[in-house]
C-alpha cells in the first residue's frame, strides 16, 4: 500500500514522534486531519485484487491510536470499515437503496469543548449507509457493548470488524465489532442489499471529517498492523 504515502496528511512515524505517540510494533502510519480540510485518508483495498472475487463475509482488524490533539469539537467523521459502493452509492449523499451500493465505515463522534478538556475519552462507532437506513444520510451506530466505543487518547486499541451480507429479501446481515478482543457491537438485522450482485467490495481505509463541519484544528490518529481475513483474527500480542 505504498500509495498511502502520497498525501501531505500521511507520514510514517516511529518512537521519535511527538503528539503523545508511542509505537505499537515499529513504525506506524500517522494520519492528520488538517485544519480547514476534511479528507485525510482515502484508499480502498479491493477484494478482487486480493482474492479474485468479492466475498459475502470478511473480517478486518487494525490498531488505532488517537493522538494527543484528537479533539473533534466541531463535527464527527469517518474511520476505516467495509464498503460495497461499486462507484455508485453509499457515500457523499448518494444513498443506498439495496441495488446500487452500501457502506459500513467506522465513525468518530464529536465532543464538546468542555468535555474535551475534562476527559481524554473519545467516541467511535459505525457510520452505515445501507438499504434499510432510515435517514438519507445513512445511520450512526454507537458501539455499546462490553468496553464500548469510548477510547482513551494516546493508547493503542485493536479494532476488529466483521461483515456478513444479508440474504436478498431478508434482513439478516451482520456487523460485529471487537475492541481488544472483547465484543463492542453486534447487529444482526441489517439489509445491506436487495440483489445478490452487491457483495463486500473493499476495506475502505477512510479518515474524513464530517458531516458538514470544517475542522478548526489539526488532529492526528495512528494506524498499524492491519489484517484482513476470512475468519476472526483477534488482537496481537503487543504492548499498549
Amino acid at each position: 500500500m505504498s500509495d498511502l504515502r502520497t498525501f501531505d496528511n500521511l507520514r510514517q512515524v516511529d518512537a521519535g514522534a511527538a503528539n503523545g505517540f508511542r509505537p505499537l510494533d515499529g513504525s506506524a502510519l500517522a494520519v492528520t486531519i488538517k485544519r480547514g480540510d476534511r479528507l485525510a485518508l482515502n484508499h480502498q483495498i479491493r477484494f478482487s485484487s486480493l482474492i479474485g472475487h468479492d466475498p459475502e463475509e470478511a473480517y478486518f482488524r487494525y490498531y488505532l491510536r488517537l493522538g494527543d490533539n484528537w479533539d473533534p469539537v466541531v463535527d464527527g467523521g469517518k474511520l476505516p470499515g467495509f464498503a460495497g459502493t461499486y462507484g455508485r452509492a453509499g457515500w457523499g449523499l448518494r444513498p443506498a437503496d439495496g441495488t446500487n451500493g452500501w457502506t459500513a465505515r467506522g465513525g468518530f463522534f464529536s465532543v464538546s469543548a468542555a468535555d474535551a478538556k475534562a476527559s481524554d475519552l473519545r467516541g467511535v462507532g459505525t457510520y452505515a449507509d445501507v438499504a434499510n437506513s432510515p435517514d438519507y444520510n445513512g445511520s450512526t451506530w454507537g458501539w455499546n457493548l462490553g468496553p464500548t466505543g469510548l477510547l482513551h487518547k494516546n493508547r493503542w486499541y485493536s479494532i476488529e470488524q466483521r461483515v456478513k451480507m444479508n440474504t436478498p429479501g431478508k434482513r439478516d446481515g451482520v456487523l460485529q465489532v471487537w475492541i481488544d478482543g472483547k465484543p463492542a457491537f453486534s447487529k444482526t438485522d441489517i439489509e445491506f442489499r436487495t440483489v445478490p450482485a452487491l457483495k463486500i467490495e473493499s476495506v475502505w481505509m477512510n479518515v474524513y471529517f464530517g458531516g458538514t463541519g470544517i475542522p478548526d484544528r489539526d488532529m492526528t490518529l495512528y494506524i498499524d498492523n492491519l489484517v484482513i481475513a476470512r475468519h476472526y483474527i483477534g488482537p496481537g500480542n503487543f504492548p499498549r
